[in-house]
């Protein structure tokens, strides 16, 4: 679809034209600094270091950053203590070109994992799509652009043949999660494709990174306190992005009147920290909603959507994506370099061509694959809430696997 069609290849050349202007060029000469994300990373270890509070608001420590809060855990104020012996300018240097590489390496390892055959226009698609989101998700220099390209790499080497190389793919996804422990979630791509005898190393891997959260509470007891509080704050401040939580939340408020409403404008850290919300219907709800998208996850497992060994492979590894980004309960601009090309795989793929021609017809086909691929590439939001991404994925999702569930049983009926 999108190789023969002109239009789309103007889409994005529009939005990449349209995100460079509205998430960056207009912002300059106002007070927004680039990559100031990483500057979170830097200042929390120096107010260790002075024996201030590093989970209190951060302010004196840098012009980029004012009205963030830590939120890592207490073994990285002092891992992190050896950024304090360079200075902030060649520290936020070193960020750049960290962050670059590794946006750069996370486009060549998924062209790789897709077999893509043009890594500059995947490039363009990753950064440019939805709206510029994945490029403005850059331009705060968040660490969750490196710890994506480290989960990349993980699960490319995931589909290498050798049990070994398989092994350091699952561990490489799991470091991912002793930074941000939800990123565990990815360890559900290479479940829904890896043999069975590999699903003991994710359960290990899943105890160990448990274990590593769970021991910096007995080492660092006030420190973990502060950390915990600072994520339970964290919708509160409005700063959960469109993750999972949020569409709990707002599911138990409009429709089932059971919890009061997060802040849903922009994040501010600067709360009274005694304000408190019952996020405990919140939490049900989404803990039925994982455990829903882990049966599917496993129903996947069993599936074989083409008979290609390596085109069965590639779509479950962009299912998989996909269910773990909708598994994570919080998503930001920098959350979304993965979901994208899963996204657009999914699309274009021939095996989602062919569960709708078998059902339809190829005409049908062109509309619903150029609707979505337009979805995608085209440029529709102006300030840059992501909202809209969390239901697009959710409805690609559903169609694909809905199409499939007709032509499966259509073929279980015929057998």
């Amino acid at each position: 679809m999108f190789k023969n069609n002109l239009i789309l290849y103007l889409v994005l050349f529009l939005s990449t034209l349209l995100s460079i202007y509205f998430r960056l060029y207009e912002k300059i000469g106002t007070d927004f600094y680039l990559f100031w994300d990483s500057m979170v990373l830097y200042c929390g270890p120096y107010f260790f270091s002075i024996d201030r509070n590093p989970y209190s608001l951060i302010d004196e420590c840098s012009e980029r950053v004012s009205n963030f809060k830590y939120v890592y855990l207490p073994v990285y104020l002092e891992w992190f203590q050896f950024f304090l012996n360079i200075s902030q300018k060649v520290f936020f240097q070193f960020w750049v070109l960290l962050v670059t590489t590794s946006l750069l390496l996370t486009n060549l390892f998924l062209n790789k994992i897709f077999d893509f055959s043009n890594y500059f226009l995947s490039l363009f698609i990753l950064l440019f799509s939805f709206s510029g989101i994945p490029f403005y998700g850059f331009l705060t220099g968040n660490v969750s652009i490196f710890l994506y390209m480290i989960c990349s790499l993980g699960i490319l080497l995931t589909t290498n043949k050798q049990n070994s190389i398989v092994l350091l793919g699952l561990v490489l996804i799991a470091l991912t999660s002793m930074f941000k422990i939800y990123m565990l979630i990815f360890l559900l791509v290479p479940y829904v494709f890896l043999e069975r005898k590999y699903i003991k190393h994710i359960v290990i891997l899943s105890i160990f990174v448990s274990s590593f959260f769970i021991s910096n509470y007995f080492i660092y007891k006030s420190l973990f306190q502060e950390f915990l509080n600072n994520l339970s704050i964290l919708p509160i401040a409005g700063d959960m992005g469109v993750g999972l939580i949020k569409i709990v939340n707002q599911i138990n408020y409009y429709i089932l009147n059971i919890s009061e409403l997060y802040n849903t404008g922009k994040h501010n850290w600067n709360i009274d920290p005694s304000l408190k919300f019952n996020m405990i219907p919140d939490y049900i709800l989404l803990l039925v909603i994982v455990l829903l998208f882990f049966y599917l996850a496993t129903k996947i497992r069993n599936y074989k959507f083409s008979d290609l060994k390596e085109e069965n492979i590639r779509t479950k590894i962009a299912l998989g994506i996909i269910i773990s980004y909708l598994c994570l309960p919080r998503l930001k601009q920098y959350d979304f370099f993965l979901n994208t090309l899963a996204s657009f795989y999914i699309i274009n793929s021939d095996v989602f061509k062919n569960l709708i021609i078998k059902r339809f017809n190829s005409r049908i086909y062109w509309h619903i694959s150029f609707s979505l691929n337009l979805a995608i590439l085209a440029f529709y939001n102006i300030k840059g809430d992501n909202f809209f991404i969390y239901p697009f994925t959710l409805l690609l999702l559903v169609l694909f696997m809905t199409f499939y569930g007709i032509e499966k049983k259509k073929a279980s009926t015929i057998s």
